[in-house]
């Protein structure tokens, strides 16, 4: 057996240090897996590929490129150190930088080919000072936080700034056993209930869109 990184046909230490233990990848099951994903979104969708984490411990430096080759539209990675890394494992593809960076990070690293995840107003005067300086447009993705609350903005910061009517109803996770905390969980879905019916009957919508959680139960 090989070391996964002669498998994708790159040189570089892959063994541990006892040379016991490695890690193979086929190249044909990974570009063959990145097809079949891209069929199933579609021609006219675009497919990012995450390779943070150093490619979740595959190798940035490896897959990358072969995600490139097989046609990804984007690289997402977590830090400025790893836009580096996939700029230079994959020059050409765009990186999604999803994780926070600093403003010196911003201005080193973001252009053109750099988007960034947008997850906080703090970032979005920083990237708005850097387009400034560059005289142009920066891609950004708007990330928003339905509910883990680790990173993103909350819907009630972001909704209004597009114009978008929105309205809020009760609702409250399933408590997961038989016990009093049913009785505060059935009191929300029962006024979650009557306040969606009541934003149904006057707004008469077409078509209603569930986007799964607890808070598409009264709906």
């Amino acid at each position: 057996m090989r070391p996964y990184t002669l498998t994708v046909g790159v040189r570089c230490p892959a063994r541990a240090e006892d040379g016991s233990t490695w890690i193979e990848i086929s190249r044909e099951a990974l570009l063959h897996n990145l097809a079949l994903f891209k069929s199933l979104a579609g021609s006219g969708t675009a497919v990012l590929a995450v390779v943070k984490a150093n490619a979740y411990g595959h190798g940035l430096e490896q897959v990358a490129p072969l995600c490139a080759d097989g046609g990804v539209a984007m690289l997402g990675v977590h830090s400025a150190q790893e836009v580096r890394a996939a700029r230079r494992a994959a020059p050409g593809t765009a990186v999604l930088a999803m994780g926070y960076l600093t403003p010196s990070e911003v201005q080193a690293e973001v252009g053109p080919d750099v988007h960034v995840l947008l997850s906080s107003a703090a970032v979005l005067e920083t990237l708005a000072a850097h387009a400034r300086r560059l005289g142009r447009p920066i891609p950004v993705h708007l990330k928003v936080d339905t509910g883990t609350h680790r990173q993103g903005v909350a819907p009630e910061e972001v909704v209004p700034l597009e114009g978008i009517p929105i309205k809020y109803i009760r609702a409250s996770g399933f408590p997961g056993s038989i016990s009093m905390k049913m009785v505060p969980f059935l009191l929300n879905l029962l006024i979650g209930s009557l306040q969606s019916l009541l934003i149904l009957l006057r707004f008469r919508p077409g078509i209603i869109v569930g986007t799964g959680g607890y808070v598409s139960a009264p709906v």
